[in-house]
């Protein structure tokens, strides 16, 4: 098997979490973390806590899609939901390769690759634009965007952006949030232009997945280096608490971002242990261990039937439940 034929495989598990991931991001969920968090600038004490907020006063953010099932945050993203934007799309698979600054193109019909380009400097993420329009590729060591057109497969511009790790989009589909994970900030960018908007410093290492609450007016974002989540308003793109995760072990860290439970009620957060020890937490689920042998990255959280799931994570690893 050539060398690169083997990257492609690598990455290939992990694309199919991403693609699905960020397409879905704007499922707009909620939580009910703000019991939990610890207020910025109150040096460790516990915020007040928030009441859920009757059914009557739910209150999305001015300009997000409307959620149609209350009772399901996830119903727009099952089969034949799709948006009529994508329809003639050819079915594709975006890989990209770390190593080789490069993007693979797999047909998955014939799970052969029908093209392969050159992009940025460690693409790590490929990311749907709000309107699904475009694909972007987010090359995160070289401070770039490389723009792919899904109706046709072909790679377009590259615009400069800065430590693209990874990147959303807003509810309201205004701004596209760049998670620069080594400069420690979220960026918020015109989502037409990628112009800089605002820039809003996170205090904590390893930034680098996000997720909405249900009216969109909040985002959790995991740290993946320091063991804590946090909370930004979106409108006022402004941090408004930490999360301290229970890591007992230095070598701990955050493995997956905080997707919530099909109602909006509940946060799931995933914690790796790399002493491959499997353990539980007060308020937390246990992990099958059973049927893993490898460690992963970058794992997603499946929804089949109502029930959360961890995917394959490394031995040892916890689920905790807040909410």
């Amino acid at each position: 098997m050539t060398s690169r034929r083997k990257i492609v495989w690598a990455n290939l598990s992990i694309l199919g979490g991403l693609v699905t991931g960020a397409i879905v991001a704007y499922a707009l969920m909620q939580g009910s973390l703000g019991a939990r968090f610890h207020a910025k600038g109150l040096h460790g004490a516990p915020a007040v806590p928030a009441a859920s907020p009757p059914e009557e006063e739910f209150s999305p953010l001015p300009g997000m899609p409307p959620i149609l099932n209350r009772k399901d945050i996830y119903s727009e993203t099952r089969p034949g939901h799709l948006s009529p934007v994508v329809k003639a799309f050819p079915s594709r698979v975006y890989v990209p390769n770390t190593v080789t600054n490069t993007v693979d193109v797999i047909d998955p019909n014939t799970f052969r690759v029908i093209d392969h380009f050159r992009v940025g400097r460690q693409p790590q993420h490929v990311t749907p634009s709000y309107d699904l329009r475009t694909l972007w590729v987010l090359n995160d060591l070289g401070d770039s965007l490389t723009k792919i057109d899904p109706a046709t497969g072909q790679k377009g511009e590259t615009v400069p952006v800065k430590d693209p790790y990874n990147m959303y989009y807003s509810p309201d589909g205004k701004y596209a949030i760049v998670v620069a994970e080594r400069v420690k900030r979220l960026d918020f960018r015109d989502a037409a232009t990628m112009k800089l908007i605002d820039s809003v410093p996170v205090p904590c290492r390893g930034v680098d997945h996000m997720d909405f609450s249900a009216d969109g007016r909040y985002l959790i974002a995991s740290c993946e280096f320091s063991g804590m989540i946090v909370k930004l308003d979106v409108a006022k793109r402004a941090v408004l608490g930490t999360l301290l995760l229970p890591l007992e072990h230095p070598a701990e860290t955050i493995s997956a971002a905080p997707p919530v439970s099909r109602q909006g009620r509940s946060r799931f957060m995933g914690t790796r242990v790399h002493h491959g020890q499997l353990r539980t937490a007060e308020g937390g689920c246990e992990v099958d261990d059973s049927r893993r042998r490898k460690p992963g990255y970058g794992r997603r959280f499946s929804r089949r039937q109502g029930a959360m799931a961890l995917g394959p994570l490394p031995p040892g690893s916890l689920c905790h439940r807040y909410g």
